[in-house]
Parts: C-alpha cells; structure tokens; sequence
C-alpha cells in the first residue's frame, strides 16, 4: 500500500465559480476548454473552464492549479481580477464581470490543505 500511495502525484487545486446571466461562453454543447494568455501584469498563464451551469444558474467554473491555485488563495480579489482579465483576452464575447462569484476554500480544510492526488505516469491501476 505504501508503494501504490507513493506512484500517486499531489499538487493545488482552487477552483472558481462564474455566475452569468447568460451562457456567453458555450460554443455548442457547453465541453471544457483551456485559456493560455501570457501577456499582462496577471499571474496565470493557463486557465481550464468548465461549464457548469445548472438550470438557469448559468456558472463557469475555471480550475487552477499549483502556483496559480496558491496566488489565488492568497489574495482572492487580485486572483479574480487575473482570471477575469483571462477571460476578457481570450475570449471576444467577454461581457465583464459575473453577476456573483465564488472559490473553494481546500487550503483551509485541515485533511486536505488545498491538494488533490492523481495517478502519475507508472501508476498501476489498481493503486487507486
């Protein structure tokens, strides 16, 4: 068991909820979709998204992880304006700020401390 935890990889993970009016950003069915801006005084260069939207409660989720996830963490209102301003550069239908907004808070929570597990390369599938 000791081996199996060992071949498991654990990194930051923060996650952030966008609340729309609308779906501004669907293309079709509403799949995840990855942002790479490198420009401007922010300090996330990647950005997944993730249509999560229930309903009419029209949210996108954008997931960050590592260094990003602990920028976040550490100054939320900076950390939105990054992925806000992300989102503006990236994506041309940007209608600005969501109507309300929110983040998981794992970094606080004393089991987790903000991390996930995933399988890395060499895992064998029954270390899960």
């Amino acid at each position: 068991q000791e081996a199996a935890i060992d071949r498991l990889g654990v990194g930051r993970y923060t996650k952030v909820f966008l609340h729309y009016a609308t779906p501004w950003w669907r293309d079709g069915d509403g799949r995840p979709f990855v942002l790479c801006v490198a420009d401007g005084d922010h300090h996330f260069s990647t950005l997944m998204c993730q249509d999560e939207s229930l309903g009419d409660d029209w949210c996108l989720e954008a997931t960050l992880t590592g260094a990003d996830a602990d920028a976040y963490d550490a100054d939320p209102a900076r950390g939105l304006a990054a992925v806000l301003a992300r989102l503006e550069a990236a994506m041309p239908a940007y209608p600005g700020p969501p109507a309300r907004c929110a983040h998981t808070d794992w970094r606080a929570d004393p089991f987790a401390r903000g991390a996930y597990s995933y399988w890395r390369v060499g895992a064998a599938d029954d270390d899960g």
